[in-house]
């Protein structure tokens, strides 16, 4: 039998939580450099922007800055504004890049809101589309949080809009939660760990997206 650590006390996991405070709010987080993604996804993804109009993507990082180095205009969604800010620090074209912070209250790692409500699911998955002034993104990137909801509700807009686009999903492989995404859009195209849905072409009804607005993972 495998011995398995022990269960991390209260105080620990206060120790932890004050620990991630300091850093994202006084120390400041160090500004990415790359995508953070498997070697087969980020070159595709590099080729990708390469040939992109207009990027949207849910959840900045490396993959902000390499679309801002490649002089790709981007919107960008992010949960933690301090995250954002290193994010941001770190772009050669600022002006080419607009990033969106819908409120989510307190965030822990990787931003996710230390407290979940189905309010902020549906703020974060509907809060780039009144910034798209009528041309919709004909590359999409969902690594952040509320996937499900993030696509499905892109896609949607998508379909409004008469728009097709691409759609890279992030972490497809090895989180079964994500495949009922093909039950609405079909089967992706696998790449690395990355799926990448064709987008616009079917509606996704409203409904449907509530119903993953309380999973932020």
């Amino acid at each position: 039998m495998t011995d398995l650590p022990p269960p991390r006390t209260l105080l620990q996991r206060a120790r932890d939580t004050l620990r991630f405070f300091y850093i994202q709010r006084v120390r400041g987080f160090e500004s990415p450099t790359e995508p953070h993604l498997d070697p087969e996804t980020a070159e595709w993804l590099e080729r990708r922007l390469q040939d992109t109009k207009l990027f949207l993507e849910f959840g900045s990082g490396g993959s902000t800055v390499l679309a801002n180095k490649l002089g790709v205009p981007t919107i960008t969604v992010e949960s933690d504004r301090f995250y954002g800010a290193a994010v941001r620090k770190a772009l050669t074209n600022p002006d080419l890049t607009t990033m969106v912070f819908p409120k989510m209250g307190l965030t822990k790692e990787w931003g996710m809101p230390v407290f979940i409500k189905r309010r902020k699911g549906l703020r974060y998955a509907g809060a780039p589309f009144d910034r798209l002034d009528n041309v919709f993104p004909d590359f999409v990137m969902v690594d952040g949080r509320y996937r499900i909801a993030c696509v499905l509700e892109t896609a949607r807009q998508a379909h409004l809009a008469g728009s097709t686009a691409q759609l890279m999903l992030d972490d497809y492989e090895g989180r079964p939660r994500y495949h009922v995404l093909e039950g609405y859009l079909g089967i992706p195209e696998r790449i690395g760990r990355a799926a990448v849905f064709t987008i616009g072409k079917v509606p996704v009804p409203e409904n449907t997206i509530a119903a993953f607005v309380s999973d932020p993972q």
